[in-house]
């Protein structure tokens, strides 16, 4: 399931052009049940070694103007994002939040969430999706004495067979068993993907944006469009909606 959310300011908010950090810190201070949002901040859904978030949000999207030479982007007047999670309570938990909260403090700027909207997407064995927050998937792997991350590319057959593998994994982490249906590939849809370089707390994260065919089970479907493609999906990545 996903969620629109719309906040509305006063004048202008200037936020760092790579603010990620600072929306995945105001979504969990919306999740209003302590427990849970301990356990998706500090655990996780896992398997094997790896937590699962299973939550992704989208970029910010209004009215801005962004100055490279300062680093920093500046909205005007209102703004809003997406939210997508595999567990609804998730967002159940923070919308709950949203409505008891009479404001939020984002980067010094008072400002009030305005409007929810909810949206429901059907998973089909074919879709046509679009990116609304860079798809990241890579490899790490020691190099003498230093880690050296590899970003691999949509043009890349590792691409869609990572994605598939960490789809599968992450059903297995919320559901606690395997799909009976394993399919999936995801190709790039036209030639107009577009590399995107984001730093996130420090490290430099790069992803692509664009058009996508996805082809697959229904249960590998809906965990793509609810937590999100690749990895890293609760930092702000991997974001995608069908494009109608």
């Amino acid at each position: 399931m996903k969620i629109k959310i719309e906040i509305s300011f006063s004048g202008e908010l200037v936020l760092p052009q790579h603010y990620n950090n600072i929306i995945q810190a105001v979504i969990y201070k919306w999740i209003n049940d302590d427990n849970y949002r301990d356990f998706i901040h500090n655990e996780g859904y896992r398997y094997e070694k790896r937590n699962y978030k299973l939550f992704s949000f989208s970029k910010i999207f209004g009215k801005f103007s962004i100055n490279r030479e300062r680093g920093i982007i500046t909205f005007y007047d209102k703004l809003y994002l997406y939210l997508s999670a595999m567990d609804e309570r998730f967002l159940q938990y923070l919308t709950n939040g949203i409505i008891t909260s009479e404001k939020i403090i984002l980067k010094g700027k008072e400002a009030f969430v305005t409007s929810i909207e909810v949206i429901r997407e059907e998973p089909k064995e074919e879709l046509l999706v679009y990116t609304l927050s860079p798809i990241t998937v890579s490899s790490t792997a020691m190099i003498g004495e230093s880690k050296k991350t590899y970003y691999y590319t949509p043009m890349e057959k590792e691409f869609s067979e990572m994605i598939r593998k960490n789809l599968i994994k992450k059903i297995i982490a919320f559901t606690g068993s395997e799909p009976d249906n394993l399919d999936f590939e995801i190709r790039k849809a036209g030639d107009k993907l577009k590399e995107s370089v984001l730093s996130y707390k420090g490290f430099v994260i790069k992803g692509w944006n664009g058009e996508f065919l996805l082809k697959g089970s229904k249960e590998l479907m809906s965990a793509a469009l609810n937590s999100g493609l690749g990895s890293k999906n609760s930092q702000g990545f991997g974001f995608i909606m069908i494009k109608k």
